[in-house]
């Protein structure tokens, strides 16, 4: 749509007369507001990206830590303390605070 709006910007430019430069301006103007939106957009496509790397990167992490707390959580009986990492693993895969 501005594409088209450029072209007759500059065709009206082509053309001698007092208001020459200003439709050549004008065009000017519109092409570096299209560049800076177009690179605003790959900025935040960029930062999406890397926002999604990082949330899948700490989401695998999370699990992996909730596995070993399911393995803490289970078969352990054979003292004190290997009860009490059962339990304080148990509530933290329950989401329950100490």
């Amino acid at each position: 749509m501005s594409d088209d709006l450029v072209k007759r910007l500059r065709v009206r430019a082509e053309f001698t007369g007092p208001y020459s430069a200003l439709w050549d301006e004008a065009a000017d103007r519109i092409e570096k507001l299209e560049a800076l939106v177009e690179q605003l957009r790959n900025d935040n496509l960029s930062m999406i990206d890397d926002y999604d790397t990082d949330f899948l990167r700490q989401e695998k992490r999370i699990e992996k830590l909730e596995a070993a707390l399911r393995e803490l959580s289970t078969d352990w009986d054979c003292c004190v303390v290997s009860k009490n990492m059962k339990l304080i693993a148990r509530k933290a895969l329950e989401g329950k605070d100490d």
